[in-house]
């Protein structure tokens, strides 16, 4: 679940800008008829979601920089670059994070890392 979360933000870049594409051209399919506020229905479900994509993204990244200072997995010669890249390049830098300090191990790694604790 939370590798779905980390790329969603990603993912619905993608999805916004060809869906305003494929709106943009099709006008006539998506129709024009406004709700009770002056605003096309699918304006309004757009805007819904667009703020639902920002508060996950905004929550993931705060979730990262919380487990970068707490998780042993981390070198602590890294940290600080790692605390700066998800600031500043949080969906750009969230993917990286997650396959290289998130990710659980395969088996493999996880016997030998047993092994090693005897």
């Amino acid at each position: 679940m939370l590798g779905v979360v980390t790329v969603w933000p990603m993912l619905y870049i993608a999805l916004f800008v060809v869906g305003v594409n494929w709106a943009s051209r099709h006008k006539d399919v998506i129709g024009q008829a406004p709700a009770a506020d002056g605003l096309p229905v699918w304006f309004t479900a757009i805007l819904g979601v667009h703020a639902a994509s920002i508060a996950v993204g905004v929550g993931v990244t705060i979730f990262y920089l919380v487990y970068l200072f707490r998780a042993s997995r981390v070198p602590r010669n890294k940290r600080l670059l790692w605390a700066a890249l998800l600031t500043l390049g949080n969906i750009l830098a969230i993917v990286p994070f997650y396959w290289l300090y998130v990710w659980p191990p395969a088996p493999r790694e996880r016997q030998v890392v047993a092994i090693a604790k005897r």
